[in-house]
């Protein structure tokens, strides 16, 4: 027993180092080459995350992985915020790092059962190591796309007011975008940046729905786009904007409060009825073996 654990804590060591390995060796785009590849980039690698990759280190992962999955974390990289000390390359080693420990640890431990449960538990730790990373990548997509719904219309609230004072939409948006905070104000700040580096304001605008894929901020574009087109003033397009979001969030807090009940149904079965029948029917199920013994 002493030998296995010894052989599986020197195989994840082994790996831990070729992981560290890989990641020094790999290539890395600097932050300033990355940002002007991507102002530089047509719109529809951005929509399809193509070459996001380059940011980080090309290692191991991208040999292993195939390319629907290189593209899937991509793009889910990229809804996540492109969080710091990480990268897409990174994220695709990690998955192949630990898919091989949960082999190795599959292994020593599926050698004392049989059956199916020595089985589960040979195939179960590689495929839960192989697939963690991209778990967790995608909650963390998904938290940030719900963090930029509901700030959305706080911030086209903000973006009225300020146009109701005399401030061009421009300026409204980059002051809403420097005055608030989250996601949603990080990514109108960079909007507005790419549009003052020379970035076609269209083209701009259809980068931000890109690297957020939320409908009511795609909506909101769109909106803004067809506006400036039939030259409708944009105070009345953001406040009717603002007062549908507005009406979108509180419909989607309805739906998820109606939701509780039947998700607490689940749980109330599987801890509270069990107890309670322990406590109903023990007794009379006792007394019972009692009568008959």
């Amino acid at each position: 027993m002493i030998l296995f654990v010894l052989g599986g804590l020197f195989i994840i060591a082994a790996l831990a180092a070729l992981f560290v390995a890989l990641d020094i060796f790999g290539r890395r785009e600097n932050e300033a080459q990355a940002r002007l590849r991507e102002l530089t980039a047509p719109v529809e690698q951005v929509e399809a995350g193509a070459k996001l990759n380059r940011d980080g280190k090309v290692g191991l992962g991208h040999r292993l992985s195939p390319q629907s999955l290189i593209d899937r974390t991509e793009r889910d990289y990229m809804l996540a915020g492109r969080p710091e000390n990480t990268s897409v390359a990174k994220i695709l080693s990690m998955k192949i790092l630990l898919a091989a420990v949960g082999l190795a640890v599959g292994l020593m431990v599926q050698s004392s059962y049989d059956g199916l449960i020595g089985l589960a538990l040979l195939i179960g730790p590689p495929v839960g190591g192989y697939v963690l990373p991209s778990v967790t990548l995608s909650g963390k997509a998904r938290a940030r796309q719900e963090a930029i719904q509901y700030a959305l219309p706080d911030l086209l609230d903000q973006i009225t007011i300020s146009i109701e004072s005399g401030a061009s939409f421009e300026n409204a948006l980059g002051r809403s975008g420097q005055t608030g905070s989250g996601p949603l104000a990080e990514e109108i700040v960079r909007t507005v940046q790419d549009v003052a580096l020379g970035v076609p304001r269209r083209e701009a605008y259809e980068q931000l729905v890109a690297r957020t894929d939320v409908e009511e901020l795609r909506k909101f574009v769109r909106a803004i786009t067809q506006g400036e087109e039939f030259g409708v003033p944009m105070s009345d397009i953001v406040r009717d904007q603002a007062a549908e979001m507005r009406t979108l969030r509180r419909l989607r807090a309805e739906a998820k409060a109606n939701q509780v009940p039947v998700k607490m149904l689940f749980p109330l079965i599987a801890t509270i009825l069990p107890v309670l029948f322990m406590v109903v029917i023990g007794p009379a199920i006792i007394n019972a073996m009692e009568t008959m013994g």
